[in-house]
Protein backbone atom coordinates (compact mmCIF):
# COMPACT_ATOMS: atom_id res chain seq x y z
CA UNK A 1 0.00 0.00 0.00
CA UNK A 2 1.47 3.66 -1.12
CA UNK A 3 1.85 4.99 2.34
CA UNK A 4 2.78 6.43 5.36
CA UNK A 5 4.04 4.43 7.18
CA UNK A 6 3.50 1.02 6.12
CA UNK A 7 1.00 -1.47 7.37
CA UNK A 8 0.06 -5.32 6.54
CA UNK A 9 -1.29 -8.03 7.60
CA UNK A 10 -1.06 -12.25 7.74
CA UNK A 11 -3.59 -14.22 5.30
CA UNK A 12 -5.24 -17.57 5.48
CA UNK A 13 -5.11 -19.74 2.39
CA UNK A 14 -8.45 -21.17 1.62
CA UNK A 15 -9.40 -24.44 1.79
CA UNK A 16 -11.99 -26.90 2.10
CA UNK A 17 -13.15 -27.52 6.05
CA UNK A 18 -14.04 -31.44 6.56
CA UNK A 19 -14.25 -32.75 9.95
CA UNK A 20 -12.22 -32.57 13.38
CA UNK A 21 -9.69 -35.92 13.51
CA UNK A 22 -9.70 -37.74 16.50
CA UNK A 23 -6.58 -39.39 16.66
CA UNK A 24 -4.75 -38.64 20.44
CA UNK A 25 -1.90 -37.31 18.52
CA UNK A 26 -3.92 -34.85 16.53
CA UNK A 27 -6.74 -34.09 19.24
CA UNK A 28 -8.72 -31.17 18.43
CA UNK A 29 -6.74 -30.15 15.12
CA UNK A 30 -8.36 -29.17 11.95
CA UNK A 31 -8.63 -31.76 9.25
CA UNK A 32 -8.06 -29.90 5.22
CA UNK A 33 -9.25 -31.68 2.66
CA UNK A 34 -7.65 -30.60 -0.77
CA UNK A 35 -9.61 -31.48 -3.68
CA UNK A 36 -8.99 -31.09 -7.08
CA UNK A 37 -11.13 -31.81 -10.32
CA UNK A 38 -12.46 -35.29 -9.01
CA UNK A 39 -14.62 -36.45 -6.39
CA UNK A 40 -13.74 -40.12 -6.93
CA UNK A 41 -9.95 -39.37 -6.48
CA UNK A 42 -7.15 -41.50 -4.43
CA UNK A 43 -7.02 -39.97 -0.79
CA UNK A 44 -3.75 -38.70 0.68
CA UNK A 45 -3.54 -38.49 4.30
CA UNK A 46 -1.00 -36.58 5.42
CA UNK A 47 0.33 -35.13 8.62
CA UNK A 48 1.65 -31.68 8.54
CA UNK A 49 3.90 -29.68 11.32
CA UNK A 50 2.76 -26.32 12.40
CA UNK A 51 5.31 -24.12 10.34
CA UNK A 52 4.97 -26.21 7.45
CA UNK A 53 1.13 -25.67 6.75
CA UNK A 54 0.57 -23.16 4.68
CA UNK A 55 2.99 -23.79 2.13
CA UNK A 56 2.15 -26.92 1.90
CA UNK A 57 -1.51 -26.70 1.00
CA UNK A 58 -0.65 -24.59 -1.42
CA UNK A 59 1.40 -26.96 -3.26
CA UNK A 60 -0.85 -30.11 -2.36
CA UNK A 61 -3.85 -27.85 -4.18
CA UNK A 62 -1.76 -26.96 -7.23
CA UNK A 63 -0.83 -30.89 -7.27
CA UNK A 64 -4.45 -32.32 -6.46
CA UNK A 65 -5.96 -29.93 -9.32
CA UNK A 66 -3.72 -32.06 -12.07
CA UNK A 67 -3.71 -35.20 -10.34
CA UNK A 68 -5.99 -38.01 -9.54
CA UNK A 69 -5.12 -37.13 -5.93
CA UNK A 70 -6.62 -35.53 -2.99
CA UNK A 71 -5.24 -34.20 0.24
CA UNK A 72 -5.98 -34.95 3.91
CA UNK A 73 -4.31 -32.61 5.87
CA UNK A 74 -4.33 -32.27 9.72
CA UNK A 75 -1.78 -30.36 11.60
CA UNK A 76 0.32 -31.89 14.72
CA UNK A 77 3.89 -31.87 16.37
CA UNK A 78 6.42 -33.25 13.96
CA UNK A 79 7.59 -35.54 16.64
CA UNK A 80 4.83 -37.32 16.19
CA UNK A 81 4.63 -37.67 12.69
CA UNK A 82 6.52 -40.92 12.46
CA UNK A 83 4.41 -42.77 15.07
CA UNK A 84 1.04 -41.82 13.20
CA UNK A 85 3.19 -43.26 9.82
CA UNK A 86 3.74 -46.44 11.96
CA UNK A 87 0.51 -47.22 13.26
CA UNK A 88 -1.22 -46.23 9.86
CA UNK A 89 -3.49 -43.20 10.97
CA UNK A 90 -1.54 -41.47 8.35
CA UNK A 91 0.03 -42.35 4.56
CA UNK A 92 2.99 -39.50 4.89
CA UNK A 93 4.31 -36.65 7.43
CA UNK A 94 5.79 -33.19 6.45
CA UNK A 95 7.96 -31.61 8.90
CA UNK A 96 10.25 -28.54 9.03
CA UNK A 97 13.03 -29.27 10.82
CA UNK A 98 16.10 -32.28 10.07
CA UNK A 99 14.53 -35.19 12.33
CA UNK A 100 17.90 -37.20 13.58
CA UNK A 101 17.96 -40.97 12.90
CA UNK A 102 16.30 -42.24 16.09
CA UNK A 103 13.45 -39.94 15.74
CA UNK A 104 12.40 -41.43 12.39
CA UNK A 105 10.77 -44.09 13.16
CA UNK A 106 11.57 -47.46 11.52
CA UNK A 107 11.47 -48.46 7.51
CA UNK A 108 10.47 -44.49 6.84
CA UNK A 109 11.83 -42.65 3.91
CA UNK A 110 12.97 -39.15 4.75
CA UNK A 111 13.43 -37.09 1.89
CA UNK A 112 14.05 -33.36 1.97
CA UNK A 113 12.18 -31.20 -0.61
CA UNK A 114 12.89 -27.70 0.45
CA UNK A 115 15.24 -25.25 2.74
CA UNK A 116 13.92 -21.93 3.74
CA UNK A 117 15.49 -19.36 6.60
CA UNK A 118 14.53 -17.74 9.24
CA UNK A 119 13.75 -13.80 9.85
CA UNK A 120 13.55 -11.87 12.87
CA UNK A 121 10.67 -8.99 12.60
CA UNK A 122 10.97 -5.58 14.58
CA UNK A 123 7.67 -4.11 15.25
CA UNK A 124 7.45 -0.80 13.01
CA UNK A 125 7.60 1.58 16.41
CA UNK A 126 10.80 0.26 17.64
CA UNK A 127 12.14 2.14 15.03
CA UNK A 128 14.98 -0.59 14.01
CA UNK A 129 15.76 -2.06 10.37
CA UNK A 130 18.59 -4.11 10.86
CA UNK A 131 21.11 -5.33 14.23
CA UNK A 132 23.96 -7.29 14.18
CA UNK A 133 24.17 -10.65 15.02
CA UNK A 134 25.68 -9.96 18.58
CA UNK A 135 22.57 -7.73 19.30
CA UNK A 136 20.15 -10.09 18.47
CA UNK A 137 21.84 -13.03 20.89
CA UNK A 138 21.95 -10.16 23.37
CA UNK A 139 18.43 -9.57 22.81
CA UNK A 140 17.38 -13.15 23.15
CA UNK A 141 19.37 -13.55 26.18
CA UNK A 142 17.63 -10.54 27.98
CA UNK A 143 20.77 -8.75 27.94
CA UNK A 144 19.54 -6.29 26.05
CA UNK A 145 15.93 -5.08 26.71
CA UNK A 146 14.99 -1.35 25.05
CA UNK A 147 15.14 -0.90 21.47
CA UNK A 148 17.23 2.48 22.02
CA UNK A 149 20.28 -0.07 23.30
CA UNK A 150 20.72 -0.76 19.49
CA UNK A 151 19.60 2.57 18.26
CA UNK A 152 15.67 2.13 18.25
CA UNK A 153 12.85 4.27 20.24
CA UNK A 154 12.78 4.34 24.15
CA UNK A 155 10.51 0.95 23.99
CA UNK A 156 11.17 -1.87 26.24
CA UNK A 157 11.73 -5.41 23.70
CA UNK A 158 8.86 -7.74 23.96
CA UNK A 159 9.97 -11.03 22.11
CA UNK A 160 7.76 -12.97 20.67
CA UNK A 161 8.56 -16.21 21.00
CA UNK A 162 7.55 -20.43 19.97
CA UNK A 163 7.64 -23.10 22.19
CA UNK A 164 10.09 -25.47 22.50
CA UNK A 165 8.93 -27.61 19.26
CA UNK A 166 8.97 -25.18 16.72
CA UNK A 167 11.55 -25.94 14.02
CA UNK A 168 12.13 -22.69 13.48
CA UNK A 169 12.86 -22.06 17.34
CA UNK A 170 15.38 -24.95 17.49
CA UNK A 171 16.88 -23.91 14.38
CA UNK A 172 17.65 -20.53 15.48
CA UNK A 173 18.89 -22.00 18.56
CA UNK A 174 21.61 -24.45 16.88
CA UNK A 175 22.75 -21.34 14.73
CA UNK A 176 23.06 -19.11 16.83
CA UNK A 177 23.50 -20.75 20.15
CA UNK A 178 24.80 -23.88 19.49
CA UNK A 179 22.32 -26.01 20.55
CA UNK A 180 18.89 -24.63 23.03
CA UNK A 181 17.44 -21.37 22.35
CA UNK A 182 17.88 -19.64 25.62
CA UNK A 183 15.02 -18.25 28.15
CA UNK A 184 14.02 -14.57 28.64
CA UNK A 185 12.10 -12.85 30.68
CA UNK A 186 9.74 -10.80 28.69
CA UNK A 187 8.89 -12.98 26.74
CA UNK A 188 5.33 -13.90 25.11
CA UNK A 189 5.13 -17.81 23.68
CA UNK A 190 2.52 -18.31 21.59
CA UNK A 191 1.52 -22.17 20.62
CA UNK A 192 1.41 -22.25 16.77
CA UNK A 193 2.84 -19.49 14.04
CA UNK A 194 -0.83 -18.31 13.24
CA UNK A 195 -1.41 -17.26 16.72
CA UNK A 196 2.34 -15.26 16.03
CA UNK A 197 1.36 -13.69 12.78
CA UNK A 198 -2.22 -12.50 14.15
CA UNK A 199 -0.45 -11.45 17.07
CA UNK A 200 1.91 -8.77 14.84
CA UNK A 201 -1.24 -7.35 14.41
CA UNK A 202 -2.04 -5.27 17.49
CA UNK A 203 1.48 -5.77 19.66
CA UNK A 204 3.74 -3.24 19.90
CA UNK A 205 7.59 -2.83 20.69
CA UNK A 206 8.27 -6.83 19.42
CA UNK A 207 10.75 -8.89 18.25
CA UNK A 208 9.17 -11.72 16.56
CA UNK A 209 11.13 -14.70 13.99
CA UNK A 210 9.08 -16.43 10.78
CA UNK A 211 10.20 -18.43 7.90
CA UNK A 212 11.48 -16.62 5.07
CA UNK A 213 9.18 -18.02 2.45
CA UNK A 214 6.40 -15.99 4.76
CA UNK A 215 7.12 -12.71 4.27
CA UNK A 216 8.19 -13.21 0.62
CA UNK A 217 4.51 -14.35 -0.57
CA UNK A 218 2.82 -12.23 2.32
CA UNK A 219 2.97 -8.86 3.61
CA UNK A 220 3.33 -8.47 7.63
CA UNK A 221 2.57 -5.48 9.96
CA UNK A 222 6.42 -5.69 10.43
CA UNK A 223 10.04 -4.93 9.43
CA UNK A 224 12.29 -7.64 8.01
CA UNK A 225 15.14 -6.94 9.75
CA UNK A 226 18.89 -7.38 8.08
CA UNK A 227 21.40 -8.83 9.92
CA UNK A 228 24.87 -7.87 10.06
CA UNK A 229 24.26 -6.02 6.86
CA UNK A 230 22.88 -8.77 5.14
CA UNK A 231 18.97 -8.86 3.90
CA UNK A 232 16.78 -11.87 4.59
CA UNK A 233 16.23 -13.08 1.53
CA UNK A 234 15.73 -16.63 0.73
CA UNK A 235 19.00 -16.53 -2.11
CA UNK A 236 21.12 -16.73 1.01
CA UNK A 237 19.37 -19.98 2.21
CA UNK A 238 20.71 -22.89 2.66
CA UNK A 239 24.83 -22.37 1.74
CA UNK A 240 24.86 -18.66 2.27
CA UNK A 241 25.68 -17.33 5.84
CA UNK A 242 21.95 -16.27 6.89
CA UNK A 243 21.58 -16.88 10.85
CA UNK A 244 19.29 -19.84 10.98
CA UNK A 245 18.04 -22.74 7.80
CA UNK A 246 14.65 -24.85 8.37
CA UNK A 247 14.47 -27.62 6.46
CA UNK A 248 10.86 -28.86 5.00
CA UNK A 249 10.61 -32.80 4.39
CA UNK A 250 8.77 -35.74 3.58
CA UNK A 251 8.32 -39.09 5.54
CA UNK A 252 6.58 -42.29 4.36
CA UNK A 253 6.60 -45.73 4.68
CA UNK A 254 9.45 -47.80 2.80
CA UNK A 255 7.10 -50.95 2.86
CA UNK A 256 3.88 -49.85 2.73
CA UNK A 257 3.60 -46.64 0.81
CA UNK A 258 1.27 -46.02 -1.70
CA UNK A 259 1.71 -45.15 -5.10
CA UNK A 260 0.33 -42.07 -5.23
CA UNK A 261 2.51 -40.82 -2.49
CA UNK A 262 5.84 -41.83 -3.85
CA UNK A 263 4.52 -39.74 -7.26
CA UNK A 264 3.66 -36.67 -5.54
CA UNK A 265 7.51 -37.33 -3.64
CA UNK A 266 8.50 -37.23 -7.73
CA UNK A 267 7.21 -34.30 -8.34
CA UNK A 268 8.83 -32.22 -5.81
CA UNK A 269 11.89 -33.34 -7.50
CA UNK A 270 10.75 -32.45 -10.97
CA UNK A 271 11.49 -29.52 -12.46
CA UNK A 272 7.97 -28.14 -12.50
CA UNK A 273 7.62 -28.86 -8.85
CA UNK A 274 11.01 -27.29 -8.03
CA UNK A 275 9.58 -24.04 -10.00
CA UNK A 276 6.27 -24.68 -7.71
CA UNK A 277 7.83 -24.53 -4.70
CA UNK A 278 10.65 -21.71 -5.54
CA UNK A 279 7.09 -19.38 -6.30
CA UNK A 280 6.38 -19.54 -2.83
CA UNK A 281 9.69 -18.11 -1.65
CA UNK A 282 11.63 -21.41 -0.86
CA UNK A 283 14.34 -23.16 -2.10
CA UNK A 284 14.21 -26.30 -3.73
CA UNK A 285 16.13 -29.27 -2.29
CA UNK A 286 16.29 -30.79 -5.62
CA UNK A 287 19.32 -29.39 -7.63
CA UNK A 288 19.55 -26.23 -4.89
CA UNK A 289 17.73 -24.05 -7.77
CA UNK A 290 17.31 -20.89 -5.94
CA UNK A 291 14.95 -18.06 -6.52
CA UNK A 292 17.88 -16.53 -8.41
CA UNK A 293 18.50 -19.52 -10.73
CA UNK A 294 14.59 -20.15 -11.10
CA UNK A 295 13.07 -18.46 -14.41
CA UNK A 296 9.81 -18.70 -12.55
CA UNK A 297 10.21 -15.69 -10.54
CA UNK A 298 11.93 -12.35 -10.89
CA UNK A 299 13.83 -10.97 -7.96
CA UNK A 300 11.86 -12.73 -5.66
CA UNK A 301 8.28 -11.10 -7.01
CA UNK A 302 9.56 -7.55 -5.98
CA UNK A 303 10.70 -4.78 -7.48
CA UNK A 304 12.15 -2.21 -6.17
CA UNK A 305 13.13 1.73 -7.68
CA UNK A 306 16.86 2.91 -8.27
CA UNK A 307 15.54 6.26 -6.94
CA UNK A 308 14.53 7.14 -3.32
CA UNK A 309 11.04 8.51 -3.02
CA UNK A 310 9.01 9.79 -0.74
CA UNK A 311 6.01 7.15 -0.71
CA UNK A 312 7.02 4.48 1.63
CA UNK A 313 5.65 0.81 1.81
CA UNK A 314 4.85 -1.67 -0.46
CA UNK A 315 2.88 -1.09 -3.52
CA UNK A 316 1.22 -4.71 -3.52
CA UNK A 317 -0.52 -6.11 -7.18
CA UNK A 318 -2.75 -8.63 -7.25
CA UNK A 319 -2.66 -11.23 -10.02
CA UNK A 320 -5.35 -13.83 -10.89
CA UNK A 321 -4.59 -17.46 -11.53
CA UNK A 322 -5.50 -17.29 -14.80
CA UNK A 323 -2.67 -19.40 -16.10
CA UNK A 324 -0.60 -20.35 -12.86
CA UNK A 325 1.30 -18.70 -11.28
CA UNK A 326 4.76 -19.70 -13.11
CA UNK A 327 2.76 -17.93 -16.28
CA UNK A 328 1.29 -15.56 -14.68
CA UNK A 329 4.94 -14.22 -13.06
CA UNK A 330 6.56 -14.39 -16.36
CA UNK A 331 3.80 -12.14 -17.81
CA UNK A 332 3.59 -9.25 -15.28
CA UNK A 333 7.00 -9.20 -13.71
CA UNK A 334 8.12 -6.95 -16.51
CA UNK A 335 5.09 -4.39 -15.99
CA UNK A 336 5.39 -4.36 -11.98
CA UNK A 337 9.24 -3.21 -12.68
CA UNK A 338 7.96 -0.35 -14.48
CA UNK A 339 5.55 0.42 -12.10
CA UNK A 340 8.32 0.79 -9.48
CA UNK A 341 10.34 2.77 -11.38
CA UNK A 342 8.43 5.18 -12.40
CA UNK A 343 6.60 5.39 -9.58
CA UNK A 344 9.24 5.12 -6.78
CA UNK A 345 7.69 3.19 -5.03
CA UNK A 346 8.56 -0.87 -4.05
CA UNK A 347 6.15 -3.14 -5.94
CA UNK A 348 4.84 -6.53 -5.62
CA UNK A 349 3.66 -8.72 -7.42
CA UNK A 350 1.32 -11.57 -5.39
CA UNK A 351 0.10 -14.62 -7.16
CA UNK A 352 -3.59 -15.49 -6.01
CA UNK A 353 -4.37 -19.07 -5.52
CA UNK A 354 -8.38 -18.50 -6.49
CA UNK A 355 -10.53 -15.62 -7.98
CA UNK A 356 -12.54 -15.16 -4.38
CA UNK A 357 -9.26 -14.26 -3.27
CA UNK A 358 -8.52 -11.17 -4.43
CA UNK A 359 -11.88 -9.75 -3.07
CA UNK A 360 -10.83 -11.21 0.93
CA UNK A 361 -7.49 -9.64 -0.03
CA UNK A 362 -8.91 -5.92 -0.62
CA UNK A 363 -11.36 -5.98 1.89
CA UNK A 364 -8.68 -6.93 4.16
CA UNK A 365 -6.23 -3.78 2.81
CA UNK A 366 -3.62 -6.21 1.92
CA UNK A 367 -3.65 -5.27 -1.56
CA UNK A 368 -3.89 -2.10 -3.45
CA UNK A 369 -4.47 -3.07 -7.00
CA UNK A 370 -4.89 -5.94 -9.20
CA UNK A 371 -5.12 -7.76 -12.76
CA UNK A 372 -8.91 -8.76 -12.62
CA UNK A 373 -11.40 -9.70 -14.76
CA UNK A 374 -14.80 -8.43 -15.69
CA UNK A 375 -17.09 -10.10 -12.85
CA UNK A 376 -14.49 -10.03 -10.15
CA UNK A 377 -13.93 -6.10 -11.28
CA UNK A 378 -18.39 -5.91 -10.33
CA UNK A 379 -17.70 -7.32 -7.19
CA UNK A 380 -14.81 -5.39 -6.55
CA UNK A 381 -16.43 -2.23 -7.65
CA UNK A 382 -19.90 -2.48 -6.19
CA UNK A 383 -18.57 -3.51 -2.59
CA UNK A 384 -15.61 -1.86 -2.49
CA UNK A 385 -15.36 0.79 -4.55
CA UNK A 386 -12.20 -0.28 -6.56
CA UNK A 387 -11.59 1.99 -9.77
CA UNK A 388 -9.81 0.34 -13.48
CA UNK A 389 -7.47 2.16 -14.95
CA UNK A 390 -5.93 0.46 -18.35
CA UNK A 391 -6.34 -2.57 -19.93
CA UNK A 392 -4.22 -4.86 -22.21
CA UNK A 393 -4.47 -4.52 -26.14
CA UNK A 394 -3.32 -6.82 -28.81
CA UNK A 395 -3.83 -6.10 -32.48
CA UNK A 396 -6.52 -3.73 -31.47
CA UNK A 397 -8.59 -6.44 -29.62
CA UNK A 398 -8.88 -5.68 -25.50
CA UNK A 399 -11.76 -7.77 -24.72
CA UNK A 400 -12.15 -11.37 -24.53
CA UNK A 401 -14.97 -14.08 -24.51
CA UNK A 402 -16.02 -17.02 -22.94
CA UNK A 403 -16.40 -20.26 -24.94
CA UNK A 404 -17.98 -24.20 -23.79
CA UNK A 405 -15.83 -26.48 -25.46
CA UNK A 406 -16.04 -30.40 -25.68
CA UNK A 407 -14.08 -32.79 -27.08
CA UNK A 408 -14.22 -33.21 -30.89
CA UNK A 409 -15.81 -36.10 -31.60
CA UNK A 410 -17.58 -36.70 -28.40
CA UNK A 411 -20.93 -36.59 -29.93
CA UNK A 412 -22.25 -33.26 -28.22
CA UNK A 413 -23.49 -30.98 -30.52
CA UNK A 414 -25.26 -28.19 -28.42
CA UNK A 415 -25.54 -27.11 -24.81
CA UNK A 416 -28.85 -29.46 -24.05
CA UNK A 417 -26.78 -31.91 -25.00
CA UNK A 418 -24.64 -32.03 -21.89
CA UNK A 419 -27.45 -32.57 -19.83
CA UNK A 420 -26.39 -35.16 -17.39
CA UNK A 421 -23.00 -34.62 -17.89
CA UNK A 422 -19.76 -33.26 -16.21
CA UNK A 423 -18.81 -30.18 -16.44
CA UNK A 424 -15.74 -27.40 -15.52
CA UNK A 425 -15.58 -23.75 -14.50
CA UNK A 426 -13.96 -21.47 -12.74
CA UNK A 427 -16.03 -19.72 -9.97
CA UNK A 428 -16.30 -15.43 -9.80
CA UNK A 429 -15.27 -14.99 -13.71
CA UNK A 430 -17.15 -14.17 -16.75
CA UNK A 431 -15.96 -16.58 -18.78
CA UNK A 432 -16.64 -19.05 -16.27
CA UNK A 433 -19.49 -18.52 -13.93
CA UNK A 434 -21.18 -15.88 -15.72
CA UNK A 435 -21.71 -17.86 -18.96
CA UNK A 436 -22.44 -20.88 -17.53
CA UNK A 437 -25.74 -19.08 -15.37
CA UNK A 438 -26.75 -17.48 -18.61
CA UNK A 439 -26.94 -20.60 -20.42
CA UNK A 440 -28.29 -22.60 -17.60
CA UNK A 441 -31.32 -19.60 -17.88
CA UNK A 442 -31.51 -20.17 -21.88
CA UNK A 443 -32.07 -23.87 -20.72
CA UNK A 444 -35.25 -23.60 -18.76
CA UNK A 445 -33.68 -21.62 -15.31
CA UNK A 446 -31.83 -25.05 -14.06
CA UNK A 447 -29.80 -25.21 -11.43
CA UNK A 448 -26.47 -26.34 -12.56
CA UNK A 449 -26.47 -29.42 -9.88
CA UNK A 450 -29.58 -30.81 -11.49
CA UNK A 451 -28.60 -29.96 -14.77
CA UNK A 452 -25.06 -31.79 -14.64
CA UNK A 453 -24.11 -34.81 -13.23
CA UNK A 454 -20.98 -33.60 -11.75
CA UNK A 455 -19.61 -29.60 -11.44
CA UNK A 456 -16.07 -29.43 -10.76
CA UNK A 457 -14.82 -25.91 -10.03
CA UNK A 458 -11.44 -25.37 -10.77
CA UNK A 459 -8.93 -22.71 -10.07
CA UNK A 460 -7.71 -21.84 -13.40
CA UNK A 461 -9.09 -21.84 -16.89
CA UNK A 462 -6.19 -23.90 -18.38
CA UNK A 463 -6.88 -26.67 -15.39
CA UNK A 464 -10.41 -26.34 -16.91
CA UNK A 465 -9.22 -26.88 -20.28
CA UNK A 466 -6.76 -29.16 -19.47
CA UNK A 467 -9.54 -31.48 -17.76
CA UNK A 468 -11.58 -31.81 -21.14
CA UNK A 469 -8.36 -32.41 -23.34
CA UNK A 470 -7.86 -35.22 -20.79
CA UNK A 471 -11.48 -37.07 -20.82
CA UNK A 472 -12.11 -36.31 -17.12
CA UNK A 473 -15.32 -33.89 -17.85
CA UNK A 474 -17.17 -33.89 -20.97
CA UNK A 475 -17.41 -29.43 -21.26
CA UNK A 476 -16.00 -26.60 -19.56
CA UNK A 477 -16.35 -23.11 -19.52
CA UNK A 478 -13.39 -21.39 -20.35
CA UNK A 479 -11.36 -17.46 -21.53
CA UNK A 480 -10.88 -17.83 -25.21
CA UNK A 481 -7.84 -15.89 -25.06
CA UNK A 482 -6.33 -18.46 -22.09
CA UNK A 483 -7.49 -21.62 -24.76
CA UNK A 484 -5.57 -19.41 -28.14
CA UNK A 485 -2.61 -19.22 -25.57
CA UNK A 486 -2.85 -22.91 -25.06
CA UNK A 487 -2.88 -23.64 -28.67
CA UNK A 488 -0.07 -22.00 -29.30
CA UNK A 489 1.98 -23.64 -26.72
CA UNK A 490 0.54 -27.53 -27.31
CA UNK A 491 2.20 -26.61 -30.85
CA UNK A 492 5.28 -25.14 -29.72
CA UNK A 493 6.04 -27.63 -27.61
CA UNK A 494 5.18 -30.50 -29.94
CA UNK A 495 2.08 -31.74 -27.80
CA UNK A 496 -0.23 -31.80 -31.14
CA UNK A 497 -3.46 -29.31 -32.36
CA UNK A 498 -5.40 -28.51 -29.25
CA UNK A 499 -7.64 -27.10 -31.75
CA UNK A 500 -8.35 -30.55 -33.45
CA UNK A 501 -8.96 -32.32 -29.80
CA UNK A 502 -11.64 -29.87 -28.39
CA UNK A 503 -14.47 -28.07 -30.48
CA UNK A 504 -16.17 -25.08 -29.34
CA UNK A 505 -20.13 -25.39 -28.63
CA UNK A 506 -20.87 -21.80 -27.76
CA UNK A 507 -19.57 -17.96 -27.10
CA UNK A 508 -20.15 -15.62 -25.10
CA UNK A 509 -21.00 -11.99 -26.00
CA UNK A 510 -17.40 -9.89 -25.07
CA UNK A 511 -15.73 -8.66 -21.37
CA UNK A 512 -12.85 -6.20 -21.12
CA UNK A 513 -9.72 -7.84 -20.97
CA UNK A 514 -8.19 -7.46 -16.99
CA UNK A 515 -7.75 -4.80 -16.44
CA UNK A 516 -5.52 -2.78 -13.55
CA UNK A 517 -7.79 -1.84 -10.67
CA UNK A 518 -6.80 0.13 -7.34
CA UNK A 519 -8.41 0.85 -4.11
CA UNK A 520 -10.07 3.62 -3.71
CA UNK A 521 -7.73 4.48 -1.00
CA UNK A 522 -4.90 5.35 -3.46
CA UNK A 523 -5.10 9.13 -4.06
CA UNK A 524 -6.44 10.69 -7.54
CA UNK A 525 -2.59 11.79 -8.38
CA UNK A 526 -1.32 8.58 -7.96
CA UNK A 527 -3.77 6.78 -9.46
CA UNK A 528 -3.50 9.09 -12.82
CA UNK A 529 0.32 9.16 -12.36
CA UNK A 530 -0.17 5.17 -12.45
CA UNK A 531 -2.49 5.39 -15.70
CA UNK A 532 -0.45 7.35 -17.53
CA UNK A 533 2.49 5.04 -16.70
CA UNK A 534 0.67 1.75 -18.21
CA UNK A 535 -0.14 4.45 -21.20
CA UNK A 536 3.39 5.13 -21.73
CA UNK A 537 4.61 1.72 -22.00
CA UNK A 538 4.68 1.41 -25.81
CA UNK A 539 7.13 4.54 -26.02
CA UNK A 540 9.99 2.98 -24.62
CA UNK A 541 11.94 -0.25 -25.16
CA UNK A 542 11.29 -1.37 -21.59
CA UNK A 543 7.50 -1.12 -22.02
CA UNK A 544 7.88 -2.75 -25.42
CA UNK A 545 9.32 -5.54 -24.12
CA UNK A 546 7.09 -5.54 -20.81
CA UNK A 547 3.69 -5.61 -22.80
CA UNK A 548 5.51 -8.38 -25.31
CA UNK A 549 5.98 -10.63 -22.32
CA UNK A 550 2.11 -10.02 -21.60
CA UNK A 551 1.23 -10.88 -24.71
CA UNK A 552 -0.52 -6.88 -25.78
CA UNK A 553 0.46 -4.11 -27.99
CA UNK A 554 -0.25 -1.47 -25.93
CA UNK A 555 -2.32 -0.72 -22.43
CA UNK A 556 -5.97 1.34 -23.22
CA UNK A 557 -7.95 3.81 -20.73
CA UNK A 558 -10.76 1.64 -19.16
CA UNK A 559 -13.75 2.69 -17.59
CA UNK A 560 -16.39 1.37 -15.62
CA UNK A 561 -19.13 1.98 -18.93
CA UNK A 562 -17.03 -1.06 -20.37
CA UNK A 563 -18.48 -3.35 -18.10
CA UNK A 564 -22.26 -2.20 -18.68
CA UNK A 565 -23.02 -5.56 -21.14
CA UNK A 566 -21.50 -7.79 -18.30
CA UNK A 567 -23.24 -6.12 -15.88
CA UNK A 568 -26.71 -7.05 -17.93
CA UNK A 569 -25.40 -9.93 -18.50
CA UNK A 570 -25.09 -10.64 -14.47
CA UNK A 571 -29.01 -9.14 -14.07
CA UNK A 572 -30.19 -11.23 -16.75
CA UNK A 573 -28.96 -14.51 -14.97
CA UNK A 574 -29.80 -13.68 -11.34
CA UNK A 575 -26.25 -13.10 -10.31
CA UNK A 576 -25.65 -10.41 -7.16
CA UNK A 577 -22.73 -8.69 -6.64
CA UNK A 578 -23.34 -8.10 -3.06
CA UNK A 579 -21.93 -10.12 -0.41
CA UNK A 580 -22.54 -13.63 -0.88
Amino acid sequence: MIRKPPIRAAAPIFVILLALIGCDSVRGKKVEVLSGSSLDKKRIRVAVSDETVVHFQKVAEMYSSRHEVQFEISQTQGINIPGLIEKGTVDMGVTSRRLPANERGKDLIYIPYAFDGAVFLAAPDARVRSLTLAQVRQILTGKITNWKEVGGADQEIRLIDRPRYSSVRISIGKALFGGEFPESKSTLTLETSENTYQALKSLTSYLAYAPISRITVEQFPSVPLAIDGMPPRITNVPSGPYPATVEYSLLFSARNSMPEVTDFASYLGSVDGMHHLASLGMVPAAGNLSLTACHCRATEGTFAPSRKSSLSGNFTIAVVPELGAIEQEKRYAGVARIIAEEMGVKTQLKHMESYGRIIREFEEGRIDAAFVGSLIYGQLHDRLGVIPLARPEKKKVSFYRGIVIVRAGSGIGKFSDLRGKSFAYVPNTSAGELMLRVLLQKNGKIGEQSFFSRVVRVSTHSDAVNLVEDGKVDAAAVKDLVFNRMVLEHGSRGFGNLNQKIKILETSPSFPENALVVSRSISPAQRGHLRTILLSFEKTESGKEALKSLGADRFIPTMHEDYLRMYEMAGESGYSFGKK
